[in-house]
């Protein structure tokens, strides 16, 4: 498996909040884009709105100034004629400029009320002069007085006509204005609405790019390394791979990895550990038979035997012969399955009697064994768990000590845990780590089957064993065992 890991780096947004604020991102500008469309269109609405009112007002400064213009054309028809048939028309054209004008006031800037003001005055002057001094001087025949109030009403009318193309140049202008706003708003909704498009498209170009660098990058290199563990690999960490959800999927990964690893291992050592029992039974059955044999001949010999050297040295033969058939019944007992008959135990009660029974054996004369157990029932194998006891006190007085403590108290409300100390020579960490392994042993003339057959028996009420180091010099053995045990297959 490839070395995956990466150099450390501030940890980014998890990918699930990052996925969010991407989305957000694209979210949250098209959401603006709309609403400055929306705005947009408002206001070029309300422009083209303007702009139509503005022509209305234009149409009706244009009309001001036609109406200015007929009433002095159909004023000087009458003077022209000299009848009085354009009288109605005259007065209607007055009507129209002196109502076109207030309309206007409505609409008008302030900058034109004045402007309309002189118009209405001028009209109305025009119209007294034509009344109250054209006509009279005309009924009379004084032509000098007509010419002269004629010159007059011709200064007003191109005056208040003046005055009414100025307004009406004023809502031209106003138009314009509209006109130019509208296409700068216009203008202005297509580069908003090209550039928020763009915007879009680089949030959502570059939150895809990050996105598939935090994503396809993590996953390529998990699934090398699962390939890596399919082919066996197991050498080298994961590490951390990606960020976020993607670094806690590669912790788990890495944990399950070991987990194969130590599983891996277990298998192969199981699978070993059968195949040596197999053997050691094979072995042990074989060999068994002969010493039986020849102790029994040993036995009849010794009567007979003429002389104390050779009763010592048969005695001696019978010894070697005793050991070797211990170790072939060590060999059976190990590779046997341990089989267990579970009953309610006072562990404490059985921890004093084991170490009772063990001091009153001869290899236990000149060792104190202090037992400090708190009482608690567990279902168990009594006979088993003895065997256990003798087997671990057996090794502290093996390994040198004079002094053996055995403690044992709850851990808690689901756990026994009793303790074997001595003050021997104690254990180097190769020795910890094979201590249960059958046929390692630190000892000489041991068969290191001993806590083998312990560990064998301990797993088959659900518990642990383990070898640690006392404080102050020598070993001690833990042993945990489950409240409620049920029996393990």
């Amino acid at each position: 498996m490839t070395d995956l890991v990466t150099t450390e780096k501030p940890e980014p947004f998890p990918i699930g909040k990052r996925l969010a604020l991407a989305f957000g991102a694209v979210t949250v500008l098209a959401a603006l884009q709309g609403i400055s469309h929306v705005f947009l269109v408002s206001n070029v609405a309300e422009a083209v709105g303007q702009m139509q009112h503005e022509e209305h007002a234009i149409r009706g400064g244009l009309e001001l100034a036609k109406s200015i213009r007929e009433q002095y054309m159909h004023a000087a028809h009458t003077i022209i004629a000299g009848d009085r048939s354009h009288l109605d028309h005259y007065a209607s054209w007055v009507t129209r400029a002196q109502q076109g004008a207030s309309d206007l006031k409505a609409v008008a800037p302030s900058s034109a009320q004045w402007r309309l003001d002189r118009v209405i005055a001028r009209s109305k002057a025009l119209d007294q002069i034509f009344r109250e001094r054209i006509l009279p001087a005309q009924d009379r025949g004084d032509l000098a007085s007509v010419r002269r109030a004629h010159f007059e009403a011709t200064l007003l009318s191109e005056r208040a006509a003046q005055d009414a193309d100025a307004i009406a140049r004023v809502f031209e202008g106003r138009m314009a204005q509209s006109h130019v706003d509208t296409t700068h708003t216009t203008r202005l909704g297509f580069a908003l609405a090209f550039g928020g498009i763009l915007l879009i498209v680089i949030v959502a170009v570059v939150s895809t790019v990050q996105l598939r660098t935090a994503v396809i990058a993590p996953l390529r290199r998990l699934t090398e390394a699962a390939i890596d563990i399919g082919h066996g690999k197991f050498h080298g960490p994961v590490g951390a791979v990606g960020h976020g959800e993607f670094r806690e999927l590669a912790s788990a990964f890495e944990l399950m990895t070991e987990e194969l690893k130590k599983r891996e291992e277990q298998l192969v050592q199981s699978e070993r550990m059968a195949a040596i029992g197999q053997l050691a039974a094979g072995v042990a059955h074989e060999i068994n038979n002969p010493i039986g044999v020849i102790r029994g001949y040993l036995r009849t010999m010794l009567p007979e035997a003429q002389g104390d050297t050779l009763k010592e040295e048969l005695r001696i033969l019978d010894e070697e012969a005793e050991a070797c058939q211990r170790i072939a019944e060590d060999l059976l007992a190990y590779a046997r399955a341990p089989e267990v008959t579970t009953g309610e135990v006072d562990v404490g009660a059985l921890l004093e009697e084991s170490a009772r029974r063990f001091m009153a054996t001869e290899e236990a004369a000149h060792v104190g064994v202090e037992v400090r157990a708190r009482a608690c029932v567990i279902q168990a194998d009594a006979v088993r768990l003895r065997q256990v006891i003798a087997n671990l006190l057996r090794n502290a007085v093996q390994a040198g000590s004079k002094e053996i403590v055995v403690v044992g108290e709850r851990s808690s409300d689901f756990e026994y845990v009793f303790r074997v100390a001595d003050r021997g020579a104690g254990m180097s960490v190769e020795q910890r780590a094979r201590a249960f392994e059958p046929f390692f042993t630190g000892r000489k003339g041991g068969t290191g089957l001993g806590l083998a057959v312990c560990q064998g028996i301990i797993r088959a009420h659900a518990g642990t064993i383990v070898a640690t180091n006392r404080h102050g010099g020598g070993s001690e053995l833990v042993v945990t065992l489950p409240v409620r045990a049920s029996q393990v297959p």
